[in-house]
Protein backbone atom coordinates (compact mmCIF):
# COMPACT_ATOMS: atom_id res chain seq x y z
CA UNK A 1 0.00 0.00 0.00
CA UNK A 2 1.02 3.19 -0.56
CA UNK A 3 -0.25 6.48 1.46
CA UNK A 4 -0.88 10.14 -0.07
CA UNK A 5 -2.58 11.01 3.18
CA UNK A 6 -3.16 8.97 6.47
CA UNK A 7 -6.24 7.84 5.98
CA UNK A 8 -6.13 6.83 1.83
CA UNK A 9 -4.97 3.34 1.57
CA UNK A 10 -4.48 2.35 -2.62
CA UNK A 11 -3.58 -0.44 -3.92
CA UNK A 12 -0.09 -0.73 -6.19
CA UNK A 13 2.53 -2.49 -7.57
CA UNK A 14 5.84 -1.44 -7.72
CA UNK A 15 9.60 -2.44 -8.70
CA UNK A 16 13.13 -1.72 -7.22
CA UNK A 17 14.90 1.03 -9.50
CA UNK A 18 18.78 -0.33 -10.40
CA UNK A 19 21.80 1.89 -10.18
CA UNK A 20 22.68 0.55 -13.74
CA UNK A 21 18.75 1.39 -15.39
CA UNK A 22 19.06 3.31 -18.62
CA UNK A 23 15.87 2.66 -20.49
CA UNK A 24 12.38 4.16 -18.58
CA UNK A 25 8.98 4.96 -19.88
CA UNK A 26 6.24 5.90 -17.63
CA UNK A 27 2.86 6.17 -19.44
CA UNK A 28 -0.92 6.07 -17.14
CA UNK A 29 -1.10 2.39 -17.64
CA UNK A 30 2.56 0.61 -17.46
CA UNK A 31 6.27 1.51 -16.38
CA UNK A 32 8.77 -0.04 -18.37
CA UNK A 33 12.05 -0.18 -17.11
CA UNK A 34 15.61 -1.79 -18.69
CA UNK A 35 19.19 -1.89 -16.92
CA UNK A 36 22.31 -2.81 -19.05
CA UNK A 37 25.24 -4.67 -17.30
CA UNK A 38 23.86 -5.53 -13.83
CA UNK A 39 25.79 -7.76 -11.53
CA UNK A 40 23.35 -10.59 -10.23
CA UNK A 41 24.94 -13.26 -8.10
CA UNK A 42 28.10 -12.83 -9.64
CA UNK A 43 27.07 -12.69 -13.07
CA UNK A 44 27.05 -9.74 -15.60
CA UNK A 45 23.32 -9.42 -17.14
CA UNK A 46 24.02 -7.23 -20.07
CA UNK A 47 19.96 -6.49 -20.26
CA UNK A 48 17.84 -6.81 -17.39
CA UNK A 49 14.18 -5.62 -18.25
CA UNK A 50 11.03 -4.96 -16.00
CA UNK A 51 7.79 -4.15 -16.82
CA UNK A 52 4.09 -3.39 -14.72
CA UNK A 53 1.37 -2.92 -17.32
CA UNK A 54 -2.63 -3.12 -16.75
CA UNK A 55 -5.30 -4.02 -19.05
CA UNK A 56 -6.82 -1.41 -21.51
CA UNK A 57 -9.22 0.85 -20.09
CA UNK A 58 -7.67 0.12 -16.12
CA UNK A 59 -7.49 3.11 -14.34
CA UNK A 60 -3.60 3.54 -13.06
CA UNK A 61 -1.09 6.27 -12.31
CA UNK A 62 2.72 5.59 -11.90
CA UNK A 63 4.58 6.57 -9.07
CA UNK A 64 7.39 6.63 -7.36
CA UNK A 65 9.06 6.11 -4.02
CA UNK A 66 12.49 7.57 -3.22
CA UNK A 67 14.69 5.42 -0.98
CA UNK A 68 13.59 6.68 3.18
CA UNK A 69 9.88 7.22 2.31
CA UNK A 70 8.80 3.33 3.87
CA UNK A 71 7.25 3.76 7.68
CA UNK A 72 9.90 3.55 10.23
CA UNK A 73 11.76 0.51 10.55
CA UNK A 74 11.69 -0.49 6.65
CA UNK A 75 15.17 -0.18 5.71
CA UNK A 76 16.04 0.23 1.79
CA UNK A 77 12.71 1.01 1.19
CA UNK A 78 13.43 2.29 -2.41
CA UNK A 79 13.97 4.08 -4.58
CA UNK A 80 11.41 2.21 -6.82
CA UNK A 81 8.72 2.85 -9.63
CA UNK A 82 4.88 1.48 -9.43
CA UNK A 83 1.70 2.06 -10.63
CA UNK A 84 -1.22 2.32 -8.41
CA UNK A 85 -4.65 2.35 -8.19
CA UNK A 86 -6.58 5.19 -7.80
CA UNK A 87 -9.83 4.97 -6.04
CA UNK A 88 -11.21 2.31 -4.07
CA UNK A 89 -10.36 -0.60 -5.98
CA UNK A 90 -10.59 -4.10 -3.71
CA UNK A 91 -9.12 -6.46 -6.91
CA UNK A 92 -7.32 -5.29 -10.00
CA UNK A 93 -5.54 -6.87 -12.67
CA UNK A 94 -2.07 -6.23 -13.61
CA UNK A 95 0.91 -8.11 -14.92
CA UNK A 96 4.69 -8.07 -13.50
CA UNK A 97 7.15 -9.25 -15.96
CA UNK A 98 11.08 -9.55 -15.47
CA UNK A 99 13.23 -10.32 -18.64
CA UNK A 100 16.96 -11.19 -18.72
CA UNK A 101 19.25 -11.22 -22.26
CA UNK A 102 19.43 -14.88 -21.68
CA UNK A 103 16.95 -16.94 -24.48
CA UNK A 104 16.22 -13.99 -26.01
CA UNK A 105 14.22 -12.14 -23.48
CA UNK A 106 15.58 -8.64 -23.87
CA UNK A 107 18.04 -8.36 -26.63
CA UNK A 108 17.22 -4.49 -26.90
CA UNK A 109 14.98 -1.37 -25.33
CA UNK A 110 12.70 -1.40 -29.01
CA UNK A 111 12.71 -4.82 -28.39
CA UNK A 112 11.54 -4.84 -25.24
CA UNK A 113 8.83 -2.28 -25.04
CA UNK A 114 7.71 -4.33 -28.58
CA UNK A 115 7.28 -7.42 -26.25
CA UNK A 116 5.36 -5.32 -23.64
CA UNK A 117 2.96 -3.86 -26.22
CA UNK A 118 2.30 -7.63 -27.62
CA UNK A 119 1.84 -9.14 -23.83
CA UNK A 120 -0.51 -5.74 -22.69
CA UNK A 121 -2.50 -6.23 -26.02
CA UNK A 122 -3.13 -10.14 -24.71
CA UNK A 123 -4.02 -8.97 -21.16
CA UNK A 124 -6.56 -6.51 -22.47
CA UNK A 125 -8.21 -9.72 -25.04
CA UNK A 126 -7.91 -12.52 -22.56
CA UNK A 127 -9.08 -16.02 -23.40
CA UNK A 128 -12.20 -16.55 -22.27
CA UNK A 129 -13.41 -20.44 -21.69
CA UNK A 130 -16.51 -21.25 -22.72
CA UNK A 131 -19.27 -23.02 -20.62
Amino acid sequence: MYHDKPQESLIGAGTRAFSQDLFLQEAEDRVVVAARNVHERKTLVPWMGRAIFVPEGTAAKTMRIPDGQAPEGITRSGPNYGVVFPGKSSEVRYAFIANWNVDGGITSWDQYTGKIDRLQQELSSPVLELP
